[in-house]
């Protein structure tokens, strides 16, 4: 059976849909699972049922235009006001867009500034 968010043929896995995502095979039940998701822009989505996780069917998913994520074991979060997120599309996986919050610029009247300081992320949240 094809796992879910990978790529296959005829049924056998091939790899992620993403470069840069890890997959691994559980040894009892012999279905692969997400282990980890590219280094930036993605967060694992962990679906649960009835308070359990779903761990067979978690998948790497980009955060979108004006989000931003820290690590992958946060979500993805809004860009916050005042800031400026840049939104380059990712050299290794062609139509997504990876987002990062510039530390260093705040937008002033629509405008990015330089800024003195920097913004940082809450270690217990992600959140900048």
């Amino acid at each position: 059976v094809c796992p879910v968010g990978t790529i296959c043929f005829h049924g056998q896995f091939i790899r992620g849909r993403y470069i840069g995502e890890d997959w691994l095979l559980d040894r009892d039940s012999r279905e692969y699972f997400v282990s980890h998701c590219p280094p930036a822009g993605f967060e694992k989505f962990r679906p649960t049922f009835n308070n359990s996780y779903l761990w067979n069917v978690a998948q790497c998913k980009p955060c979108g235009l004006n989000r931003y994520i820290v690590n992958e074991e946060y979500t993805c979060q809004p860009c916050p006001v005042g800031s400026v997120c840049e939104c380059p599309e990712d050299e290794d996986n062609p139509g997504v867009r990876i987002c990062t919050l510039n530390k260093h610029k705040v937008k002033v009247n629509g405008e990015a500034k330089e800024h003195i300081g920097s913004w940082e992320a809450d270690p217990s949240t992600g959140v900048f």
